[in-house]
């Protein structure tokens, strides 16, 4: 099940930037589970150069969420496409070797 979600996910996530600084960036997210969603900023806390990551949800009925990045030195817009192609891949690898089975 939760393979089917992340092929979903990739299929049809939406980010739309709502506010970019120098070292900041504000992205709402459509599309994304929760539990996808956690895994992605516990991805981005990981690295040393990430001062503070988290996401916001006004309500999970009504809104989707709003992740916030700040970064010390590097582009947060940069290290949030590569952390999102560092779960892609791993996702596909997991479908992969499900395929296999």
């Amino acid at each position: 099940m939760q393979l089917w979600i992340c092929w979903a996910v990739r299929e049809r996530m939406e980010i739309t930037v709502l506010k970019e600084e120098k070292n900041m960036l504000e992205v709402e997210i459509v599309g994304i589970d929760i539990s996808l969603l956690e895994q992605l900023v516990d991805e981005m806390q990981s690295n040393a150069d990430v001062e503070f990551v988290a996401y916001k949800r006004v309500h999970p009925l009504v809104s989707n969420p709003v992740l916030i990045l700040k970064t010390k030195k590097k582009s947060p817009r940069e290290h949030l496409s590569k952390v999102l192609d560092e779960m892609l891949k791993t996702w596909d690898d997991l479908l992969k070797e499900m395929s296999n089975l």
